[in-house]
């Protein structure tokens, strides 16, 4: 089964065609440009289907969900918060092997804009060229008393971990005890999609301070903003007013009033 998902060398057709039309000296160049982008067309639908071929084995043979090994613990402002997660290095360890028996990769891209906010993008590739990306921002994890970098370090961890599970479709073990399945944190999906409308609101030219967001999310004054005011701590019924208040920015931005 392995062998059939490997990519295939580019098929020698296209390439006739061209040297036939060369050979008998009818090298109209909107003829020859048609037919290079008939060929890469060609090539990279080709290897989207190799890559859906392939994604599809790496499905049947890995976890369908990774257990919540890691345990979190901190104190904040209004108390103790205490969550189980997947942790990334044991995740990795079991789906990685599956992922490069079918020629498939990942790799992570990490950046930081002026506000702050830190910005993960996990991109799956195959071997035969096609890729698929998946981005979660969040501002740095000042929980616990960490210094600058460890604040972004920690964050980074964070949406390592998130956008990895993600692009495979792969599920965390449990609920967290709860948290997300009862009426206390907002969801990762969630997450994903108030961190998808503030970028498609900066996308369409308009602008967002994540401070004051974080503020009205948390229904609170800016400047009582705490190392536990950030988005995996967001309550549901706040969470779902914050994404509704995104989704009317957003069309007011398309309509053009920023």
């Amino acid at each position: 089964m392995t062998a059939a998902l490997e990519p295939q060398e580019p098929g020698p057709g296209w390439l006739k065609v061209i040297d036939r039309i060369v050979e008998k000296g009818n090298c109209d160049s909107t003829v020859l440009t048609n037919l290079f982008n008939m060929q890469k067309e060609w090539e990279q639908e080709r290897a989207r289907k190799e890559f859906v071929a392939a994604f599809a084995a790496f499905k049947a043979e890995a976890p369908a969900a990774i257990e919540r090994t890691g345990h979190v613990s901190f104190t904040g402002a209004k108390g103790t918060v205490e969550y189980d997660h997947a942790e990334l290095d044991q995740a990795a360890k079991s789906i990685i092997p599956v992922l490069s028996k079918y020629h498939l990769g990942h790799s992570w891209e990490t950046d930081q804009a002026e506000n702050g906010m830190v910005t993960v993008t996990c991109r799956l590739e195959h071997a035969g060229g096609y890729s698929r990306k998946i981005s979660l921002r969040a501002m740095p994890d000042l929980s616990g008393s960490k210094n600058p970098i460890q604040a972004i370090g920690s964050t980074v961890y964070y949406l390592e971990r998130y956008t990895f599970l993600a692009i495979l479709g792969i599920a965390q073990g449990g609920d967290d005890d709860g948290k997300y399945g009862g009426d206390t944190y907002i969801s990762p999906d969630k997450i994903g999609e108030i961190n998808g409308l503030i970028e498609q609101i900066e996308q369409a030219g308009g602008k967002l301070d994540f401070s004051k967001f974080l503020a009205f999310a948390f229904d609170c004054d800016v400047k009582d903003l705490t190392d536990d005011h950030r988005l995996e701590l967001l309550p549901v019924k706040r969470g779902e007013l914050a994404i509704s208040m995104l989704r009317d920015k957003l069309a007011n931005v398309k309509k053009g009033k920023k």
